[in-house]
């Protein structure tokens, strides 16, 4: 190739460059010059001679982010300066030499990129909406301001959720921006409204579907609260053992659990309890511990406790015990304790339960309240407070729920903590099955069933007293104003201005109106009126403006009579009826008799009233004879009596004057009337015949006559009789077994009794052979599975004496107290040294071995003295 065509490209080359240079000058100098569509339409032609053209497309941005350009437009400016950009990194090194000569480095591209994202960004902020920063961060993802336009936008669409404050508001959110700094904001407010929203019923079950719904929320405990305490209302083990199935990693199982502990009574129940129970070890430990009685024992100036079986249970390390647990025999499983200056409660396990606490109270198996220095709460032993608030006081209500005095008012409150009513109440009540809620000097009655419903309970305080018509009805009053309920709430007797008189089954009201009866069976009211009416357990009468009525209420076969002039009922076996000219006694069997003009009717009752006797008898008296009728209606008797009293079921007593006997009611005479006094007590017949008792026992069927001076008593298998001021004995064949010398005896062994002349009591054989004498004072103390225990008192001092093991513990002591229980007692037995001014106290065990003995000074023996 020649020279002369290398010169001449070369001369193109340096024309071309010079040319593109001069371009980018005259469109840099129309710009200087403001000559803005100059410069514009210098670059485009530019841009039309070469499409791929850094140059041009990063002056056309710069016109149109220039604000005084009549065709300003940030988006514009963006496209051209992006498209340079490209270009830039894409021509040839000739073009980028032509840049470099009109001053234009990749550096001022970036500025303008950087100088055009800005204008977006403060567009955006103009505009100050969420779209607007989004458009600007999917426009200008290499901006610097992204961090700052993400943070507007996300708080700004935060804001919004915020307007409408729904846990879908809040979700959708979540779901749009999960990297925001709102986004842990914005999740607990939507767990907290979904929350709040799908249980906004209140109802147990919509906490139960929330859970299976929501497994994962952060409002689970809360929601497992809830459910345990709903379902758990009526305080039944299975709604406790369902709660721990359903949830059995709930925070809840414990509570749940130790309250399910308390409600144990059997070891299968237990056991069933420590398979649920999320510490076994620590809760079979207690439930040992609280298997054992407890009694207080003081060593070296401590407190500790021991058991029965005098093994060590609670250390001696409390300076002094609830006055309630000196006596012993302590089956709490809280004890309230003094270590050092404070107060506390600890467990069987000794370990501190509650801390400063001032008194103890119990009120329930497991609730106690608990008063401290300044305040009093509800505690479940189980580990926690039933309410937040202080209260006054408390007791037990049904189904071991505890009504709760707060300001001079009461509410009810669950074992678990569940409030059933707000404290607003005069007082609550339980009577029989019903609770009773007193307002203002009105009651409104309910029952555990409709106060343990979600929905609350219908409450009318229209009452203003009641009455217990047991085993299962409420009769209410409202003034001259009266209703009947029944368990179920159900309304048996509308309030009314009338009485109502419940008789067993049968119920009728009495008003102005007259007299009406109640259905039995239906439980309504009949819609008939009498003048008159009378009921007993057996019969019904009515009268009506033109007859009387007689109906059955025990016979299988409805025995209604009806036409009656009169009738009246004597008991659930007879009634007196009348018709015209004919008067007869009618039977439930339909048995009648009939009575002439001169009859007189009398019942015959037991001397002293038993509801378990099934007899009855009636006796019709003319002039010449007596005639006793079972309740059939059977002649049973017949004779002259002026008075018949039932003995027992199948005894009468009678009366010919002033002399009484006694006859079978078969009509065998088993005393003939020729008694001045007949009697009978626990099955001995006391009989007095010129002075002298005697006696039949009608148990055994023995007879001793008439020859002593006070009544006869059984002693063991003899007779303890009187004679000239003493007593003595005799066997069944009313021969003398201990001669009538003493003022006193009491009953022991088989042969042996205690006997007491004048003042000095002596252990004798039935041989009078004396075992121990000289004793002052005999007290049969209590009787141990079997055994009868003595306290006795000797010349030196108290002992113990049992029928079976005789002598206990020597006669030495000034005072002997059981700590124990009277199955597995525990004798705390003190000797007063005078000379060393001390207190020895022994305990010993049921057999009178002994377990401890200390020496006390005065004052600390007045801290373990239990004074019964």
């Amino acid at each position: 190739m020649s020279l002369r065509y290398y010169i001449i490209a070369f001369l193109i080359v340096i024309s071309e460059v010079a040319t593109a240079a001069g371009i980018f000058n005259r469109i840099q100098r129309a710009i200087d010059k403001n000559d803005l569509e100059k410069a514009e339409k210098l670059a485009r032609k530019s841009l039309d001679k070469d499409p791929i053209n850094p140059g041009a497309k990063f002056y056309l941005s710069v016109l149109f982010l220039q604000e005084s350009y009549a065709k300003h437009n940030v988006d514009s400016a963006r496209i051209y300066i992006n498209e340079a950009i490209a270009d830039f990194e894409r021509v040839d090194p000739k073009t980028i030499d032509k840049l470099i000569k009109s001053d234009l480095f990749l550096s001022h591209f970036r500025d303008q990129k950087a100088r055009v994202a800005q204008a977006g960004f403060e567009g955006a902020i103009q505009q100050m909406s969420v779209d607007a920063f989004k458009r600007f961060l999917t426009l200008y993802p290499e901006a610097k301001e992204t961090g700052r336009a993400t943070y507007l936008r996300d708080s700004l669409a935060y804001h919004n959720a915020q307007i409408t404050n729904t846990w879908q508001s809040y979700k959708a959110y979540i779901d749009e921006y999960p990297e925001s700094v709102f986004s842990s904001e914005a999740q607990d407010l939507y767990h907290k409204l979904l929350f709040r929203d799908k249980t906004n019923d209140d109802r147990l079950s919509s906490y139960v579907k929330f859970l299976e719904e929501h497994p994962n929320t952060p409002f689970r405990n809360e929601a497992e609260k809830v459910i345990l305490y709903r379902s758990t209302i009526l305080n039944r083990r299975a709604d406790y053992l369902e709660f721990i199935s359903s949830y059995p990693k709930s925070h809840m199982v414990r509570q749940a659990a130790n309250h399910l502990y308390t409600l144990s009574t059997t070891k299968n129940e237990f056991a069933q309890v420590l398979g649920l129970h999320p510490q076994p070890d620590s809760l079979e430990h207690i439930w040992t511990l609280e298997q054992d009685t407890l009694l207080p024992v003081m060593n070296e100036g401590k407190f500790g406790f021991i058991t029965l079986q005098a093994q060590q249970s609670i250390p001696f390390e409390y300076t002094t015990i609830d006055p309630s647990l000196i006596c012993g025999n302590v089956q709490l499983p809280l004890l309230h304790v003094q270590k050092g200056n404070q107060w506390k409660v600890i467990n069987r396990a000794n370990l501190t339960v509650l801390e400063d606490v001032d008194r103890l109270q119990q009120i329930t198996n497991d609730i106690y309240l608990v008063r401290h220095p300044n305040s009093a709460k509800l505690f479940h032993r189980g580990g926690w407070n039933l309410l937040s608030d202080q209260v006054e006081q408390a007791k037990p209500i049904a189904n071991r729920w505890i009504a709760y005095q707060k300001g001079y008012k009461w509410g009810l409150v669950t074992p678990m903590g569940y409030i059933l009513q707000t404290a607003e109440y005069d007082d609550i009540l339980t009577v029989g099955p019903f609770i009773l809620l007193e307002k203002d000097g009105r009651y409104a009655a309910t029952t555990v069933d409709e106060l343990g419903q979600e929905r609350s309970p219908k409450l009318s305080f229209l009452y203003d007293d009641y009455e217990w018509i047991r085993p299962n009805k409420l009769q209410l009053f409202a003034g001259d104003h009266e209703a009947l309920i029944d368990d179920e709430l159900n309304e048996l007797v509308p309030l009314a201005a009338h009485e109502i008189y419940v008789n067993d089954k049968f119920w009728y009201i009495k008003s102005d109106a007259g007299y009406q009866i109640i259905d039995e069976q239906n439980q309504d009211i009949v819609d008939q009126r009498f003048d008159y009416l009378e009921v007993n357990e057996g019969w019904m009468t009515f009268e009506k403006p033109d007859e009387w009525l007689l109906i059955s209420r025990q016979s299988a076969t409805i025995l209604a009579m009806n036409g009656l002039d009169s009738a009246r009922l004597l008991d659930r076996h007879a009634a007196y009826i009348q018709k015209s000219d004919t008067v007869q006694l009618v039977f439930q069997n339909r048995t009648t008799i009939s009575l002439s003009e001169n009859d007189e009717i009398r019942l015959i009752n037991r001397k002293k009233e038993d509801r378990n006797s099934l007899a009855a008898y009636v006796m019709i008296q003319s002039d010449d004879e007596s005639r006793i009728y079972d309740k059939n209606g059977n002649l049973s008797v017949r004779g002259t009596f002026d008075e018949v009293t039932l003995l027992r079921d199948s005894l009468f007593r009678v009366k010919r004057g002033n002399k009484a006997g006694l006859v079978t009611t078969n009509g065998e005479d088993i005393l003939s009337a020729d008694y001045d006094m007949l009697d009978e007590e626990n099955g001995m017949v006391f009989l007095l015949r010129d002075g002298k008792i005697g006696c039949l026992d009608l148990d055994s069927g023995v007879f001793l006559p008439n020859q002593y001076e006070t009544r006869i008593e059984r002693f063991g298998t003899h007779y303890q009789i009187g004679l000239e001021g003493k007593t003595g004995i005799v066997n069944k064949a009313n021969e003398e077994v201990l001669p009538a010398a003493y003022d006193e005896l009491i009953a022991w062994g088989d042969s042996t009794c205690w006997a007491r002349q004048e003042s000095t009591w002596q252990l004798i054989t039935y041989n009078q052979e004396v075992l121990v004498d000289e004793i002052q004072m005999v007290r049969v103390w209590f009787n141990s599975d079997g055994e009868q225990i003595a306290l006795v008192r000797g010349p030196e001092g108290y002992g113990v004496f049992a029928s079976l093991q005789g002598q206990l513990l020597e006669m030495q002591y000034n005072d002997i107290v059981n700590l124990g229980t009277q199955s597995t007692p525990i004798y705390f037995a003190e000797e007063h040294v005078k000379t060393a001014d001390f207190f020895v106290v022994t305990y010993f065990d049921k057999s009178g071995a002994p377990i401890k003995s200390q020496a006390f000074r005065p004052e600390e023996y007045d801290l373990i003295y239990c004074d019964h």
